[in-house]
C-alpha cells in the first residue's frame, strides 16, 4: 500500500475544493494500480479516467485550479470532507 501525500502548502492556502479535487487526483491515480490492478496504462489513460469518473473528479493534470465554485459549494465541500471514505470503500467494491 502506497501513501498519499499532499503539500502542506497547498493543504493550509488553497481553497478547500481544490484540495479535495488534488487528493481525489492522486486517489484516481493510487487505485489504478492498487484496486484497478491495470498495467501498461499511461499515467492519465482509460482506466485512470474511469477511476476519476468513480471518484467525481476531472481527469486533468494537477497542477491547475480546479473549477471555481461559490461560498455555499465550498462550505459543503467542507462539511462532506469527513465523508470522503465512502468513494474509497466503492473503489475497492469495484475490484470484486
Amino acid at each position: 500500500t502506497r501513501r498519499l501525500n499532499l503539500s502542506v502548502d497547498h493543504v493550509s492556502s488553497a481553497p478547500w475544493h481544490e484540495v479535495l479535487h488534488t487528493l481525489r487526483h492522486e486517489m484516481a491515480h493510487q487505485s489504478v494500480d492498487e484496486v484497478l490492478r491495470a498495467r501498461g496504462e499511461t499515467p492519465h489513460g482509460d482506466a485512470f479516467r474511469y477511476a476519476c469518473e468513480r471518484l467525481r473528479v476531472t481527469p486533468r493534470a494537477s497542477g491547475g485550479e480546479a473549477p471555481p465554485v461559490d461560498d455555499d459549494t465550498e462550505r459543503l465541500a467542507r462539511a462532506h470532507a469527513a465523508t470522503d471514505h465512502i468513494q474509497i470503500a466503492r473503489l475497492e467494491n469495484l475490484q470484486r
